[in-house]
């Protein structure tokens, strides 16, 4: 029987403190995933994660100042990675499952928070679109919501935002992986509900 793939996508709002290193190593020890991306790192490099946890290859985008940064962590005994192609916002890459070739395009997306470098990358997404037909899946922070349930707190939605998002979303035929968010004494639980 394959090694499942497990895949985790995570803000983790800087990388270099030892909490989110305890955190991480949690998370590793109880789901064992094959593929991991971290976003918001602001980390300039990355490769003390690959040296301190358990993944053989990477991929990253650097910081930009105090904000940003991105990485893809895996395991290659599980997974191959190629073909990638990385900007500030997002890297691109295909997977594949090593004993069972099967494989999509993986899209993680550290969206910028000004709209005019937003709308750039909503520009590139949909020109993937154009020319990628397989399986895609797209994943990380695009600093925006759909709704107002998708977050707790802060500003209200910004309809013209959410528009350009959604009008992306539409363009590219995706779907939004419905998830079930539950906060317990500061413990968030993320549940899908789609099957």
């Amino acid at each position: 029987m394959p090694h499942p793939v497990n895949f985790i996508i995570w803000n983790i709002r800087g990388g270099n403190n030892d909490a989110f290193r305890v955190n991480f190593r949690e998370m590793i020890d109880t789901h064992k995933p094959s593929v991991v991306t971290l976003v918001e790192t602001r980390m300039e490099i990355h490769v003390s994660l690959l040296n301190d946890f358990p993944f053989t290859q990477m991929i990253e985008v650097p910081t930009e100042g105090q904000s940003g940064g991105m990485v893809i962590l895996w395991k290659s005994d599980v997974v191959t990675v190629k073909d990638f192609v990385r900007r500030n916002q997002e890297i691109h890459a295909n997977i594949e499952v090593c004993p069972l070739n099967i494989s999509w395009l993986f899209s993680s997306i550290y969206a910028s928070t000004k709209v005019a470098s937003r709308n750039n990358l909503w520009s590139n997404i949909e020109g993937i679109y154009e020319h990628y037909k397989g399986h895609w899946l797209l994943g990380g922070d695009f600093n925006d919501t759909f709704f107002m349930d998708d977050k707790f707190g802060g500003r209200r939605v910004n309809s013209r935002r959410s528009s350009r998002l959604w009008s992306s979303v539409n363009h590219c035929n995706l779907f939004d992986l419905v998830l079930k968010v539950v906060n317990i004494r500061g413990l968030i639980i993320v549940e899908s509900l789609t099957n």
